[in-house]
């Protein structure tokens, strides 16, 4: 039977760890995110908006303002990825074998990771917007609900489904570079239009508003927070009874929606 060597499980956890941290999930990069945290639970603080006070009179006081504090709590979960290995003298001799397994692994937490931050913005409530399509009304029509909320204006993303993306490619005039100066066409990334720095497609998103339609989402900086314990954990061991090996990644997150008034949904046909 091939021997475990410390040296090497160290290596191969080394490895998945860099890998995942290199390549996050499509949905993390767009929240507010804090790590290493060491309990369960995880409490964001949410400050209400403050204003100013005009040029006040010699020895006249100042208006304080009271702040309205809140903490929005997650709970933080395991999200578990378990890989069956019979032959472990492979995984150890072939390079190409073990960055296979590494990436599988890495791409099965990375979607866990992006259901967890759209259940989240479910479970957040929000703005609905009815729009037919992501054209450039519906877009037009979600920027206006934004703005009309006072919603910061430099940093707007959203999480598209394949539906709605189609729709914006649809579209001749968010497309065209006698309109629009993106690139969208070459890169097959939606960006810089109507104040939306980001539009990721995504599979994770689901249905959630009826019968063949996938919930989009839109919303502010600051909107969403994720939260993890520690980056990813890795570990190799040997299972007996079933005769063979398992390689174990794992991580502790949860996500959580800061400010529902800052997100935007529409239910789009897929």
């Amino acid at each position: 039977m091939t021997l475990l060597s410390p040296i090497f499980e160290t290596k191969f956890s080394n490895e998945i760890i860099h890998d995942f941290s290199q390549s996050k999930s499509k949905f993390r990069p767009k929240c507010q995110e804090f790590g290493g945290i060491g309990s369960s639970t995880f409490k964001f603080p949410t400050i209400s908006t403050v204003g100013t006070q005009d040029d006040k009179a010699p020895h006249e006081d100042l208006t304080p303002q009271s702040v309205d504090k809140e903490f929005r709590t997650c709970v933080l979960t395991a999200t578990h990825c378990a890989v069956y290995l019979d032959d472990l003298e492979q995984l150890q001799t072939s390079a190409n074998y073990r960055a296979a397994i590494t990436r599988q692994i890495v791409e099965a937490l990375n979607r866990k990771i992006d259901s967890k931050i759209e259940a989240a913005l479910y479970a957040g409530g929000g703005t609905s917007v009815s729009v037919s399509a992501m054209d450039k009304a519906g877009l037009m029509a979600i920027a206006k609900a934004m703005n009309d909320a006072d919603v910061d204006d430099e940093d707007r993303n959203g999480f598209v489904s394949n539906a709605a993306y189609n729709d914006y490619f649809g579209d001749t005039t968010l497309t065209s570079v006698d309109y629009m100066d993106n690139k969208a066409l070459n890169t097959n990334r939606i960006g810089n239009v109507l104040g939306f720095n980001d539009l990721v497609r995504s599979n994770i998103l689901v249905q959630r508003g009826g019968a063949n339609t996938k919930r989009n989402y839109f919303f502010g900086r600051d909107s969403i927070g994720f939260v993890y314990g520690k980056d990813v954990s890795v570990r190799v061991e040997r299972i007996a009874h079933k005769d063979s090996w398992q390689i174990l990644g794992k991580i502790l997150c949860a996500s959580v929606v800061l400010r529902p008034d800052g997100v935007f949904y529409a239910d789009i046909a897929n």
